[in-house]
């Protein structure tokens, strides 16, 4: 399945991309982390479709995540200046800056302190090439599958601030583009 849908189409699913209505996120969650990821993490959400902030939102507040969201470059340069999130998921295409200038610009600034994860339905391999190269620690290709979205935002978490082993920094491998 993939995004955009309603959370009830997502639970009451019957393909392996769903996550059934029985299932408890956080149980998982905890089965599948360390003591050090435990904590909540602050995921901030930028996108300028209402629908699409709202349903990633709610996955990520179900997944025991502490969600902020911002509509445009200007709402997420003042959100992430205020709350100092752990994991940022940025739309590449939005009216008044696009994802990869904030990007660009969160990096040239230093401000580039948490894993951000580049998000599109219009982009391409390049554009996913050139976040990457700039910083992002993965790209996702709307519509986002909810399996792709967990497992990329727990990579981000899990990757945190801390460089690759073993690769330099701006070497990108296609395996950082996930594909819905």
């Amino acid at each position: 399945l993939a995004l955009p849908y309603t959370r009830a189409a997502i639970d009451s699913a019957s393909t392996p991309d769903y996550l059934p209505h029985t299932y408890d996120p956080l149980a998982r969650r905890v089965a599948t982390m360390d003591e050090s990821q435990l904590k909540p993490a602050r995921i901030l959400v930028v996108d300028d479709e209402l629908g699409i902030r709202d349903l990633l939102s709610e996955i990520l507040n179900d997944e025991g995540h502490q969600v902020e969201v911002a509509e445009n470059a200007a709402q997420a340069r003042a959100a992430r200046q205020k709350e100092r999130p752990d994991l940022v998921l940025l739309d590449i295409w939005m009216p008044d800056t696009d994802g990869v200038t904030l990007l660009k610009e969160w990096s040239s600034s230093g401000a580039l302190t948490m894993p951000v994860i580049m998000m599109s339905g219009h982009a391409t391999i390049d554009t996913a090439v050139e976040a990457t190269k700039i910083g992002a620690s993965a790209f996702l290709e709307k519509p986002i599958t909810l399996q792709k979205l967990l497992k990329a935002v727990e990579q981000g978490l899990a990757r945190g601030t801390a460089a690759r082993p073993g690769r330099p920094s701006g070497l990108v491998q296609m395996s950082d583009v996930v594909r819905a």
